[in-house]
């Protein structure tokens, strides 16, 4: 249960609770306190009713605003049965960073009524889909409600539209021989800009090499349908500053201060967060589509068969350093020395 001030019938400890609850709103919202001072208020106004603490957390769920803050604030909501405090996630939705979007799909999956909520801004097109990892479909998609259920069915299925055509065209790329040695001219011609395999390119996207020994049509689906999904950490985001200039790119690091995006060829733009003027998530990989065009599917094929050679040699130099590193005990007497007098 949370605490209301209304309901209290003793007039002074309606003022005291008011204090209480004024004095945490303005250190909440405070950017010149310590992220953990804002955090701490936080959690204090997440004790009163939601009609209380609102506005407040509507106020912190900002782009300027810390993602140790933003973070805390989207996880204590999901304290709140409201669906309400699910309009205010949404809402925040387009200026939250990654770890503040993680966070908030977590309490927006936490109840039926925030499912039903994310689902709307979903198909209004005002939030994307495409950040949720297989845990939370299958979860979706396997729900006790049949209305999340069907819903989630419809809104997570295969891949349609020209996307699909697409990959159905290219589903050829996967039969026949392929060239290892191509494939890596290809990858070098068309993907090192923001990937890094091999020791060449650029360490922006994904290692495309993770799942290289494991379904090959996987792959061709992250390559040729980068929005079907888009880990958090990976989604482009435009921001403009207080001049007006525009910058676009992935979220590579931030502090109370600062955000640094990075695009292709991993370049690095640090912004001060009293300079920005306005953030916003795409919902979209920075991995533009529309590959085809540059990749005809026989050079797929040999792009897939090089991404998978490197896949394994991967997995093998790290068992084998792995491997070292259990016999490598060291020389500390007694264990592998004769004890000394």
């Amino acid at each position: 249960a949370h605490l209301s001030i209304d309901g209290s019938a003793d007039e002074s400890v309606r003022r005291w609770l008011t204090t209480v609850v004024g004095k945490a709103s303005t250190r909440a919202t405070n950017p010149q306190l310590d992220p953990a001072a804002r955090v701490a208020a936080l959690r204090l106004l997440a004790a009163f009713d939601f009609a209380v603490a609102r506005e407040t957390f509507a106020a912190v769920l900002t782009g300027q605003t810390p993602d140790r803050v933003a973070t805390s604030a989207a996880d204590v909501l999901a304290g709140y049965a409201e669906p309400e405090a699910a309009e205010v996630l949404l809402a925040a939705w387009p200026v939250l960073t990654p770890a503040s979007q993680t966070a908030a799909l977590e309490t927006l999956l936490s109840r039926p009524a925030f499912i039903r909520a994310l689902f709307d801004a979903a198909e209004r097109g005002a939030v994307s889909l495409a950040q949720l990892d297989t845990r939370q479909r299958q979860t979706l998609t396997q729900y006790a409600d049949a209305e999340i259920r069907d819903a989630a069915e419809r809104l997570l299925g295969s891949t349609t539209g020209s996307r699909g055509d697409v990959l159905a065209a290219y589903a050829a790329a996967l039969e026949g021989p392929a060239d290892v040695v191509r494939g890596e001219e290809v990858f070098r011609r068309r993907c090192h800009h923001c990937h890094r395999v091999a020791g060449a390119g650029h360490a922006v996207g994904p290692d495309l090499t993770t799942s290289a020994t494991g379904d090959a049509q996987a792959m061709l689906l992250h390559i040729l349908d980068p929005n079907h999904f888009v880990l958090p950490r990976f989604v482009q985001y435009v921001v403009i500053d207080t001049s007006g200039r525009s910058f676009t790119g992935i979220i590579a690091a931030e502090t109370p201060n600062s955000i640094t995006l990075r695009r292709e060829q991993g370049i690095d733009e640090v912004l001060l967060r009293a300079n920005i003027d306005a953030i916003e998530a795409t919902g979209k990989s920075l991995m533009p589509e529309g590959l085809e065009r540059d990749i005809r599917p026989a050079e797929m094929r040999d792009l897939l068969a090089f991404l998978q050679a490197s896949g394994r040699q991967q997995q093998t130099a790290t068992a084998q350093s792995d491997a070292r590193a259990e016999r490598d005990f060291g020389t500390l007497p007694g264990l592998v020395e004769p004890p000394r007098d």
